[in-house]
């Protein structure tokens, strides 16, 4: 067993430990433009600062990158009719649209990226559930689209990265 160094600091570790129990063993894969991603990266397509800025207002920005949720190409498995997914990252709070990820992995104070599903806001750090118009009977896809979106009402003044991290936790029936 490992050896591990004491420390009198009175601080806190938050740790998420996540799992689910499913009527499909389907493990859950990121597609985009039709094709399975391994390396778990949407790219939007970039913009300007001027484009980004929004004439001054907050709003969505750019074209919509759409890309799927869906039963991965690496395991066999009966299409899901239906999933729930847990959908985690650092939403912002206050704005417009509420599903709205907080760029902290980019270096672009008053941008951040849009989540939404078939265009309506998604719910960050809760269950989402999808069935029906929902999700593709075919493949058990379900249709995301992400989107850069211009947090406040002042210009966009440096170039840099917009990134922000989202995770899906997907149980399938």
């Amino acid at each position: 067993m490992a050896s591990f160094g004491a420390n009198a600091a009175g601080t806190d570790l938050e740790v998420y430990l996540t799992g689910s129990v499913t009527e499909s063993t389907c493990e859950p894969g990121l597609w985009v433009d039709g094709v399975e991603i391994s390396n778990a990266v949407v790219n939007v397509d970039s913009v300007t600062k001027t484009e980004a800025s929004n004439s001054s207002a907050e709003g969505a920005v750019g074209t919509a990158k759409q890309f799927f949720i869906a039963p991965s190409n690496n395991v066999s498995c009966t299409v899901p009719t239906s999933a729930q997914m847990l959908i985690q990252g650092d939403a912002l709070v206050g704005l417009a649209k509420s599903s709205v990820l907080k760029n902290t992995a980019g270096n672009i104070d008053n941008m951040g990226m849009l989540l939404t599903h078939n265009g309506a806001d998604v719910l960050i750090n809760s269950i989402n559930s999808f069935a029906g118009v929902d999700i593709d009977t075919a493949t058990g896809a379900v249709q995301f689209e992400a989107q850069m979106y211009h947090t406040d009402t002042a210009d966009v003044t440096d170039a840099g990265t917009v990134a922000a991290p989202v995770t899906f936790v997907v149980t399938y029936q």
